[in-house]
């Protein structure tokens, strides 16, 4: 956020007053937190008066129309909580401090929560973008010694800077048309993520003879995981011979590019070398669903806890891809794991995973799936990849637009 003379970097043209500074006291015509009635009491919930945690903030995101808990008039009268009319701004002050969100329904709040009614001359949208770009500022208000908490006199003491409501407004509504396109691509990945979901359990047989769509009426023959992978263990002779890759359970990365840095051993000499469309997976993590094919890169390496494995002439990597992270497969790997000294890791016991039983069809029926499959992942990652570029310039758009 650059300013010069309380002039943003990029502005309207049409408008060239010097933004004013302010405290949010000063434009706030009514702010108070919320309150909590006792748990203990039962008569107090279960009413109909909508109830906001912060956790439905999280969820919700920007437009708050539905809160998991609500509670009833008592409980309303027997606590600090008020009733915050519609179109208010809520500001969480703990937990996920600096979250915003605004209310389309009339609600109570926890106490977390501190709710913000704005005087005539200030746009609720453009605050709401305003304080969400503030929130990497707001960690300067939080007192010594408190838990990364805020109250009520910190964030009236915030120092913000403000238009006139015209140019307020032509921000809000050029931000707002921004989100409202990511809005929009993300309900398109949605349904092409929950297509491809239904198409795997449609496509791929189970446990029955043949999926319900095929692409011929031939049985699909049953074979272990034994009879299609062969391990691979070739290891580097130099230190980094090729790029660092880490297999996570949202694909495999090059590691300096997913952590930020290398997180790896300074000498790799000797890690594993896996090449492009051999499948690999962390043996402690493959119960959550850490298992990928490489079809990023055409060498690599790769820790010496990981497994290798390529495939043979059974089975085509296009048509296996798409089966390996399915909830059946992710199943069978928790059955083949044991209990290791982390909760979180557990120890795949090699001959039971290797004994895991799948089916496959002919291997024209494989290229047809795995074709079907490739196509609409095409298309998701392509939305994807759509969705990251505009939250980048909306983020861009946020710092050099506010004052």
């Amino acid at each position: 956020m650059q300013c010069n003379k309380n002039i943003p970097e990029l502005r309207f043209p049409e408008f060239k007053e010097e933004w004013e500074e302010k405290k949010l006291s000063q434009i706030i015509y009514k702010a108070k937190a919320g309150g909590t009635p006792k748990s203990s009491i039962k008569e107090y919930y279960n009413g109909n008066i909508p109830f906001l945690s912060i956790n439905d903030m999280t969820n919700e995101g920007k437009y708050i129309t539905y809160t998991e808990k609500s509670i009833t008039e008592k409980g309303l009268k027997n606590s600090s909580a008020w009733l915050v009319p519609e179109k208010s701004l809520l500001y969480s002050m703990y937990a996920s401090v600096g979250f915003v969100s605004i209310n389309n329904i009339p609600l109570t709040t926890s106490q977390a929560i501190f709710n913000i009614i704005f005087k005539e001359q200030i746009s609720l949208e453009f605050m709401y973008y305003y304080l969400t770009f503030y929130k990497r500022y707001s960690h300067k208000y939080i007192e010594t010694g408190t838990q990364g908490n805020l109250n009520a006199k910190l964030i009236k003491n915030f120092k913000i800077k403000i238009p006139s409501k015209e140019e307020q407004e032509k921000i809000a509504n050029f931000l707002t048309c921004i989100d409202q396109k990511i809005s929009f691509m993300e309900k398109k990945y949605t349904i092409l993520e929950n297509y491809y979901k239904s198409l795997i359990h449609q496509t791929y047989a189970f446990n029955q003879n043949k999926p319900k769509i095929t692409f011929s009426n031939m049985n699909w023959e049953e074979i272990s995981l034994n009879d299609i992978l062969d391990e691979i263990n070739i290891k580097s002779t130099e230190n980094n011979q090729y790029p660092l890759l880490s297999s996570t359970v949202n694909g495999i990365f090059l590691q300096d590019e997913y952590f930020d840095r290398n997180v790896g051993s300074k000498d790799n000499t000797g890690y594993k070398i896996i090449s492009k469309n051999e499948i690999v997976f962390s043996p402690q993590n493959l119960w959550m669903g850490n298992i990928n094919v490489n079809d990023k890169f055409e060498k690599g390496i790769v820790s010496p806890s990981y497994k290798i494995f390529k495939t043979n002439k059974k089975v085509k990597i296009g048509f296996l891809k798409h089966l390996l992270k399915t909830e059946r497969m992710i199943y069978e790997y928790k059955l083949s794991s044991e209990q290791g000294a982390s909760i979180v890791r557990r120890n795949l016991n090699m001959n039971l995973f290797l004994d895991i039983k799948i089916k496959i069809p002919s291997i024209e029926e494989q290229e047809k799936i795995a074709r079907l499959m490739e196509y609409i992942m095409s298309h998701r990652d392509k939305i994807k990849k759509e969705i990251n570029i505009a939250k980048e310039f909306k983020k861009t758009m946020l710092s050099k637009m506010f004052c």
